[in-house]
């Protein structure tokens, strides 16, 4: 009777500890904290350990799932902590902003599948930067080019046209020139656009003042 009392004294404690660490495991699935996530499967390898070697039944296979589901879960956090890194170098430099937000997108996506449960809030608010630098160069791009198709129009350049679109590369150029743009080659090249077409505004609104005083002196 001692015998069989020693081998099942520990039975209940090892219950009790796997039961404690699978619980901790689901918890970890609703942060992005690397550390909290290595935390958790520390102690459920451990737990799963003496359950094995008691040959425990309910909740071992559950436990075993939990852990190769944060096993997956942490090389995504992982990926995603890299993601933010170059995300933020980005952000501060400048540069490579569409290959960071692609690249943070992806990452989101991988631990949202690997089964986090998690806003992501700092993810998202990097995204959002960098989002909202990719649209500002994308529109001051496409106004440069709609500028640059009135000025290469041989002929006549209405007034109307060249009225909007400087309006719309002042617009586009101050929105990216707020985020940082400064130094960058699309908005420097925007500028150089936004130059050229307010000199050929002047020009026609000056021939028109002066087309329009020449039919008073005829009248």
């Amino acid at each position: 009777a001692r015998g069989y009392l020693d081998q099942l004294g520990p039975i209940p404690a090892v219950r009790l500890q796997l039961s404690g660490a699978l619980e901790d495991g689901k918890h970890a699935f609703e942060t992005t904290n690397l550390f909290r996530v290595k935390e958790a499967m520390v102690w459920l390898q451990v737990a799963i350990n003496k359950a094995e070697r008691y040959r425990l039944g309910k909740p071992l296979p559950e436990a075993r799932k939990i852990l190769a589901d944060l096993e997956v879960l942490k090389s995504a956090l992982m990926d995603l902590k890299q993601a933010i890194f170059v995300g933020n170098m980005s952000v501060d430099t400048k540069s490579n902003v569409v290959a960071s937000e692609k690249q943070l997108n992806a990452s989101m996506l991988r631990a949202s599948k690997a089964g986090l449960h998690n806003e992501m809030p700092i993810a998202h608010d990097l995204l959002s930067k960098l989002s909202a630098m990719d649209k500002a160069v994308s529109a001051a791009g496409a106004a440069a080019a709609r500028g640059q198709g009135i000025l290469d129009t041989n002929g006549n350049k209405g007034r109307t046209s060249l009225r909007d679109s400087v309006k719309e590369l002042n617009s586009s150029i101050t929105r990216a020139l707020k985020l940082g743009l400064d130094d960058n080659a699309t908005i420097a090249h925007a500028t150089a656009v936004l130059d050229r077409v307010k000199w050929v505004k002047e020009a026609r609104e000056a021939l028109h003042r002066s087309t329009k005083s020449g039919r008073k002196v005829l009248e």
